[in-house]
């Protein structure tokens, strides 16, 4: 079967097209794990909870992450990572997604994301349920290990009536 999929001389690269294919389509999904476990290699699917949470860490936009997605089912045939609408849907969060690029610094392409100060405020004080009197607006600049990163913390306080 392999030579005939190949030709004479291409039965491994046959076989790696088949199990890819195999891998790769939702119609097989289940039967391609069961088969994976059974020789001994764990694939593992994180939920939406994990994968939002990984994503965040990592400061991934939706592309990166798609990206990302597409060559771990490539390598591995599973994205290990729940899609974006699962994990919109666990969520259902709203959320600033970061504006990244590149630069070229020299002969060097350095890589940057943000995200709008104004706008994460406002979406947090929006999801908040609490009224605050005092807003404290903490900013932080770290430069070591050949990386800087600038973070925003947000500290909110309500005077109490007893203390004043």
């Amino acid at each position: 079967m392999l030579t005939a999929l190949g030709g004479p001389g291409n039965e491994k690269e046959s076989l790696l097209d088949l199990l890819t294919c195999i891998g790769q389509n939702e119609d097989y999904k289940a039967t391609w794990e069961e088969a994976v476990r059974s020789n001994g290699l764990v694939v593992p699917t994180l939920d939406g909870v994990a994968t939002r949470a990984i994503q965040s860490m990592c400061n991934m936009n939706k592309s990166q992450m798609k990206q990302l997605r597409s060559c771990l089912k490539s390598e591995l045939g599973s994205s290990v990572f729940s899609t974006e609408y699962k994990v919109n849907q666990v969520l259902g969060l709203e959320h600033i997604e970061p504006t990244s690029g590149t630069y070229k610094y020299g002969k060097e392409n350095i890589d940057w994301s943000y995200k709008p100060v104004k706008q994460v405020l406002e979406l947090w004080l929006k999801s908040s349920e609490k009224e605050y009197d005092h807003l404290d607006i903490v900013v932080t600049i770290d430069h070591g290990k050949g990386h800087s990163r600038i973070t925003c913390n947000f500290i909110t306080q309500k005077q109490s009536e007893t203390t004043g």
